[in-house]
């Protein structure tokens, strides 16, 4: 999927390049206006927040007739009761899904008709390989809760050629039957053919029955038992059926387009049998985008809109949000008619679906951005979930121009002073049972303070060690696992010839606040002397217990020794060492270039200035904030084993622009890895100070979001991971000069202000 630069810092509402769910197409759109009650008789009543909801579904029996399952995209599953969300989730298995790409994630649930009796319910996500998985799942006998160990796959289908295109939806028929919707495989213009492969599970409408133990078996009447293609296939011919519902006997299914249209289906389930939609033959009414021969046997749409419309340019939309019919009574004006969104354009509009056809088409006026399902519950209400984290229900209007709201709303974040520092530039804890937190002080110190405040003491002084002019310092500092044992932990620094410093110390037997400067063992020297800037800065143990180390390019400007993509240079680079307890390192085996031409030590390649990156620690992810040149700062997030090998790009990228130097780096060979998102310097950045994914607890509004700020501009700010057009600030108010953020032990998340302050992010209910 290419992407082009996205703006996130400045007053623009434009969408560069659709980096979002469900769609390749890129357009500019204007923000949707406010939530109000339009044509209809319909309004929108707010529900809750939650962090990225994709779905909903209500379960059978009496028991639940007030509960309402909202599914969020990493991989969670939260209670709606009586109108309050249970802080306990109903399901958490986020560790086995795979959400690192704004369309992969736990897209959908469903629950077995006969739940009441054997609670069993089926989650559609992808798996970390990429492949579309649906489990089952139980939940605990006399508990709102699902064990994530009962889960048994069901069925798993391939899909590792592209992250887009996976479907998402999977539902029970009036049939009794489990059907699923799957993408094409991904990619443009279904580069393997997939949708029209009748030996392909990819671009379909799929017709199994699960076993009560995992896997399933295929209905004897699906069209292709006995017959050349898979059991498993009811329709092809699709491009990426995220969405699709039952009204009694028919199917409404919304296929999401390509460059031009926009497309729904709507059929009797009899005619749906051995149906061919026609993809990528057809898009839309279209035939041949991408110069496949029509096929005479070709289910047409119902209705398809198109991505421009009236002058040239003129937006319309990007990827349709299938919904229901709505069968909801207190909704005379609606009963009936198919509801739909579009992800990009936004809103809500209906259609009949008997009529089919443009003619029927109508826009409902209530407006929501970035709407991720539309679904229908109980009695046919109709709930509605946006990625932007709202969830909402369809009422009937009451009074005109008002949008009403149940419960609470989320509160306000602030920044509460922990303590008051000279030039503190990196703040964190030790994993484990510790109320400490350590703060790094450019000058060559490190000093600690209670979380909950108190006096500071100082805990290791190198300041004769340390360069501390410009960008040079002591620069952070990580502890082992093993630290409250082995009493070891790493400092970063810049000694008094500019070279890269990793050295080992170890904390005081007697005192835990106390460090010996003499227990000093040099671990790696990097030469680093052209120039004082671009020094990197970061330590941090990752998932796996080694030590990742950022170095920068060796300073200058636009890397004149090309440090960034030789494979024989340390410097522009992640680094993956074991330190030896005794000083010195060795390597992991498991290092790309173990065996092979290059250092060893290298881990990634073709960083400016990785001065501050993280892992998320709830998912083996790597953030890399580094720091640009000219044009563009850049976010870099993925997986860890995804980072394995990775290059980044510079200097022959700088975001996700080549680089404009007449000595840039030609493009290198082999895959280069460009960022989610770019900061321009036009909006006032100038150096990105990348931070962590949240995963504490005293701003669970920020919770799963990365949070990150740029050090001449001010302004902290937030993106989910795997939409990263979903940023904003979080309505702190500007700091002078932000040099880093750290967690504490608990994952709570702290900043530095080069002036002396160091403050924890707290508020902000959900």
């Amino acid at each position: 999927m290419s992407r082009r630069p996205i703006p996130l810092a400045g007053g623009t509402a434009m969408l560069g390049a659709l980096v979002a769910a469900l769609t390749l197409a890129t357009a500019a759109i204007a923000a949707a206006p406010p939530i109000g009650n339009g044509a209809g008789g319909a309004a929108l009543t707010r529900i809750a927040s939650f962090e990225e909801p994709v779905y909903t579904a209500f379960a059978p029996g009496r028991a639940n007739r007030k509960r309402l399952f909202v599914v969020e995209r990493e991989g969670v599953v939260r209670v709606v009761s009586g109108g309050r969300v249970l802080r306990r989730p109903f399901l958490d298995i986020s560790d086995s899904v795979e959400s690192g790409f704004a369309e992969q994630g736990l897209l959908s649930i469903a629950f077995d008709p006969g739940y009441v009796g054997n609670r069993r319910f089926y989650a559609y996500y992808t798996a970390g390989d990429g492949a579309i998985t649906v489990a089952r799942f139980k939940r605990r006998k006399g508990a709102l809760r699902a064990d994530p160990g009962s889960g048994r796959t069901v069925i798993s289908v391939p899909h590792s050629a592209a992250p887009n295109h996976n479907g998402g939806q999977v539902g029970f028929g009036p049939d009794g039957h489990m059907w699923l919707g799957t993408g094409d495989g991904g990619d443009s213009c279904d580069p393997q053919g997939n949708a029209l492969d009748t030996g392909s599970l990819l671009g379909k409408l799929l017709r199994i029955d699960p076993r009560p133990g995992g896997g399933y078996t295929v209905p004897a009447d699906n069209p292709f038992v006995g017959r050349a293609g898979a059991d498993e296939i009811y329709s092809y011919g699709l491009r990426n059926p995220f969405r699709f519902s039952f009204d009694g006997e028919r199917i409404a299914i919304g296929d999401v387009g390509q460059n031009a249209w926009e497309e729904v289906d709507y059929t009797t389930l009899a005619a749906a049998r051995g149906a061919n939609f026609g993809w990528d033959a057809f898009e839309g009414f279209a035939p041949e985008p991408c110069g496949t021969e029509p096929i005479a046997a070709t289910t047409l749409p119902i209705h398809a809109y198109p991505h421009e419309s009236g002058s040239p340019g003129t937006f319309t939309g990007c990827s349709i949000i299938g919904g229901p019919v709505v069968r909801d009574r207190r909704l005379p004006t609606l009963y009936g008619r198919y509801l739909y969104s579009d992800f990009c354009a936004g809103g809500l509009r209906s259609l009949v679906p008997a009529a089919g056809g443009a003619a029927g088409d109508r826009d409902l006026g209530p407006r929501v951005a970035k709407i991720s399902s539309i679904t229908a519950g109980r009695r046919g209400r109709v709930y509605l979930t946006s990625l932007l984290g709202e969830l909402y229900r369809l009422d009937p209007r009451e009074a005109p121009g008002v949008a009403r709201t149940d419960g609470r709303r989320g509160g306000g974040l602030r920044a509460r002073r922990v303590g008051s520092f000279d030039r503190p530039v990196y703040v964190t804890a030790p994993r484990g049972p510790n109320r400490l937190l350590y703060v790094v002080e450019q000058g060559g110190v490190i000093k600690t303070i209670r979380r909950n405040g108190g006096g500071t003491r100082k805990f290791l002084d190198i300041h004769g060690r340390v360069s501390d002019d410009g960008e040079r310092g002591m620069l952070s500092v990580a502890f082992p696992r093993d630290y409250r044992s082995s009493r070891r932990f790493y400092v970063y620094y810049t000694d008094d010839r500019g070279d890269i410093v990793v050295a080992e110390f170890r904390r005081s037997k007697r005192d835990p606040r106390k460090a010996s400067k003499r227990s000093r063992r040099k671990v790696i020297r990097i030469p680093h002397r052209m120039a004082p800037n671009h020094n990197g800065g970061q330590l941090q143990f990752g998932p796996d217990g080694y030590l990742y180390i950022g170095t920068g390019d060796g300073g200058g400007g636009g890397d004149p020794r090309e440090n960034a993509q030789s494979r024989t240079s340390l410097l522009g680079k992640l680094l993956r060492i074991d330190p030896r307890g005794k000083g010195g390192y060795s390597v992991p085996r498991s290092n790309p270039f173990v065996g092979r031409a290059g250092r060893d030590e290298i881990y990634a390649s073709g960083l400016r200035n990785p001065y501050r990156f993280s892992f998320d620690r709830r998912k083996r992810r790597l953030a890399i904030g580094d720091v640009g040149q000219d044009r563009w700062e850049e976010i870099d997030l993925l997986g860890l084993k995804a980072a394995r090998g990775a290059n980044f790009g510079w200097d022959a990228f700088e975001g996700f622009e080549r680089f404009r130097s007449s000595d840039a780096s030609p493009v290198p060979p082999g895959k280069v890895t460009r960022p989610v998102a770019v900061l321009g310097h036009s909006d006032g950045n100038c150096a990105i100070t990348g931070g962590y994914v949240y995963r504490g607890r005293t701003a669970p509004k920020l919770r799963g979001r990365y949070v990150y700020a740029d050090f001449c501009r001010g302004r902290i700010r937030s993106l989910a991971p795997g939409d990263p057009d979903r940023d904003r600030p979080i309505g702190l108010p500007r700091f002078s000069k932000i040099s880093s953020f750290g967690e504490d032990a608990r994952g709570n998340l702290y900043f530095a202000d080069l002036d002396g302050g160091v403050y924890e992010i707290v508020g902000g209910r959900r």
